[in-house]
Order: C-alpha cells, then structure tokens, then sequence
C-alpha cells in the first residue's frame, strides 16, 4: 500500500492547524489492499508517536494505532483515506504514516 500525497509539497504540509493537527490524504496502492500485515505495521508506527492518530473515510474513523480498527475499513487498492493526527508530534506522526503508505509498507506490490 502506498499513499499519494495530495499536496504540493511534503506530506506534512498537507493540513497544518492551529491545535498541533495535521492531515493529509493517502491512497491504497497494495495489490491486496490494506490487510493484515500493512495494518500491523501502520499501528506498530502509530504506536510510536504521542499523537492521536486517526484514518478517516467518507463514513467512518479510526484509530490508527489499533490493527482492528484499521481492519475494519477493509480499505482495498485504490481506496483514499485521510490520515489526520492531533498533538505535539503530529506532523512527525503523519510524515512517518503517509512514508509507510508511499513505500507500500515494504511490500513489492
């Protein structure tokens, strides 16, 4: 899974507010979309930041730091999500997220 930043310039960029939040968007680009072991990862990253982390559709949120929560947006290749983070490491937190998802989370496809 890769995300797409929808921004001009860095991830972090995306959507800096005052409250120490940042957002930007990222798409699935894993052949097997978001599964198991890419949401492992994703919630051991989030994981490591102060931060709360939240993976958004049009229709749902979820914690990014729990592996069932982000199971449970059965996000297939393709999918957009928002990644939007609250607190002083928030930019941080989504510049490693958005990483992940560009980098496919390590996988080939």
């Amino acid at each position: 899974m890769t995300a797409m930043i929808e921004s001009p310039s860095s991830p972090a960029a995306a959507a800096g507010i005052d409250n120490g939040a940042c957002a930007c968007n990222v798409h699935v680009l894993n052949e097997l979309g978001l599964h198991a072991r890419p949401a492992a990862v994703l919630a051991q990253e989030a994981q490591k930041f102060r931060a709360e982390i939240q993976l958004r559709t049009e229709d749902q949120e979820v914690d990014a730091k729990s592996i069932l929560d982000i199971l449970s947006l059965a996000a297939s290749r393709g999918s957009e999500l928002e990644l939007h983070a609250t607190g002083a490491d928030a930019r941080e937190a989504v510049d490693r997220l958005s990483h992940c998802f560009r980098t496919r989370f390590g996988e080939e496809k």
